[in-house]
């Protein structure tokens, strides 16, 4: 079965991350549509196939997708994952998940009341370097770790500009990157 794929929120994660991994021949997902407040956005989105929405009840309502991947500012995450939940949809948020328990637990149940799937987007866990210590461990090649400590390098990793840098937005890198 292929899914179909519904973004809420088309910026950096969505563009570079989700739509590149489910626009893969060898994953059962299929891109679809989008909802963004940004014009700009929209219309690279729509360069892309998609068809974008500027409406978020629209795009709900538009049932083109079976499967809604949430990726937006941090603070923005409850209320677009319960909305994406209670339309019928299966839901993939991104990380950090919620600014607080208080919402990460309506998320949940929500989930549960509608009998709809929700989970939190965790890549690293699939990082080829992690992948390659988990193996190293599962065959003891290297015994038992006490602590793994990991790096990124790259021009914009780890930047507080934009949205990240903004308390009310999630707190800054330490708590997006850092979870």
């Amino acid at each position: 079965m292929i899914h179909k794929v519904g973004y809420i929120g088309f910026g950096g994660i969505s563009r570079q991350y989700h739509f590149n991994t489910a626009s893969r021949e060898d994953v059962p997902f299929e891109p679809v549509a989008v909802y963004e407040i940004s014009e700009k956005a929209r219309k690279l989105a729509e360069s892309k196939g998609l068809k974008a929405f500027d409406n978020l009840e629209e795009f709900l309502a538009s049932k083109l997708f079976d499967f809604v991947v949430v990726a937006v500012p941090n603070n923005h995450h409850c209320a677009l994952t319960c909305a994406a939940l209670e339309a019928g949809y299966n839901v993939m948020c991104e990380k950090p998940v919620a600014m607080n328990m208080e919402e990460l637990e309506k998320m949940i149940e929500t989930s549960k009341r509608v009998g709809k799937m929700f989970t939190v987007h965790q890549n690293r866990r699939v990082d080829k370097d992690m992948l390659i210590v988990k193996r190293a461990i599962d065959q003891g090649k290297i015994g038992k770790p006490f602590r793994i400590e990991s790096r990124m390098h790259a021009e914009d990793i780890g930047r507080s500009d934009g949205w990240r840098g903004m308390a009310d937005h999630g707190g800054g890198m330490y708590f997006d990157w850092g979870i």
